[in-house]
């Protein structure tokens, strides 16, 4: 059996789609390697996501490793705060993966329209974050890339960690305390050597965790961390006490939040945590702290 009806030029093959038991609907989301279309299942109606490499990157092997370790976490880690995969072709093309579905609606786009967040909504995300990161940690890897259009927020209030394809196995030689050789940052999730003192956290566990930070300071007040620095701040290697910036932003919320975010986002590997398992247990005190309020 075939579609009826003809579509118009497409990324995606649409009768490959029909054939494997499924309905192209339309274009969700893009990404800069991948289109992800909403499929429908034809005989459940249950939808799902497929997402392809779009036609430029069908070659990039680099763009095909990043579909290639997606599906590598999927087997590796199960949690529901991962996308779950139900299909996937990575080692030949057409390069796709179908997973299931829910809502676009991500992070990015909270905190674009309704930021500053309530407080305890902030600390659940964040904390369900560190979860996902906690479960990636605990099969040996970390997530690589955590911003906050890479998090999706269900209708339920529950997260989603999307966006796995730079995830890496973590070195059991990773030394987190150890400072590092001063170079410049490249972007805003990057670990703010322009503006910090001689430590440069290492890649890896210690990015996500600066990346928990960040989400954390975004949500609770609209604003990057640091996003106030001076030239003179930087030449100088003063940044400031994010705690305190962010308790000036808000005022409502507690020292005990506001000296969490400052260790996230700490450049002092001695500050920063480092153990993802008691930094979850910590969110969740500050969670009921703030419920009981």
């Amino acid at each position: 059996m075939t579609m009826a009806t003809a579509l118009p030029r497409l990324s995606v093959d649409s009768q490959r789609v029909w054939d494997l038991g499924y309905e192209l609907l339309q274009v969700a989301h893009s990404t800069r390697f991948c289109d992800i279309w909403e499929v429908r299942h034809r005989t459940s109606y249950d939808l799902f996501a497929w997402k392809q490499l779009k036609p430029e990157y069908a070659n990039d092997r680099g763009a095909q490793q990043m579909l290639q370790n997606e599906v590598a976490v999927s087997r590796l880690v199960q949690s529901a705060l991962l996308p779950k995969i139900v299909g996937s072709s990575v080692n030949q093309p057409p390069y796709y993966l179908l997973s299931e579905w829910f809502s676009r609606d991500t992070l990015e786009q909270a905190i674009q329209e309704f930021a500053p967040l309530p407080i305890g909504l902030c600390l659940w995300i964040v904390r369900q974050c560190a979860e996902g990161l906690q479960a990636l940690v605990q099969a040996g890897l970390n997530h690589g890339d955590f911003q906050a259009n890479h998090i999706l927020i269900r209708e339920n209030g529950t997260i989603c960690l999307t966006e796995l394809g730079l995830a890496h196995r973590l070195s059991a030689q990773l030394d987190l305390t150890a400072p590092r050789r001063l170079t410049p940052a490249s972007g805003p999730l990057d670990d703010y050597v322009s503006v910090t003192t001689q430590h440069q956290p290492p890649q890896g566990l210690a990015k996500d965790v600066h990346g928990l930070g960040v989400l954390l300071y975004r949500s609770l007040t609209g604003h990057f961390p640091f996003e106030q620095i001076t030239a003179a701040d930087m030449v100088n290697r003063q940044p400031g006490d994010p705690g305190i910036t962010l308790r000036r932003l808000r005022s409502d919320v507690s020292e005990r939040i506001a000296i969490l975010a400052a260790d996230l986002l700490s450049p002092d590997p001695q500050r920063r945590p480092g153990n993802v398992g008691a930094l979850v247990h910590r969110m969740m005190e500050l969670e009921l702290e703030q419920f009981l309020k």
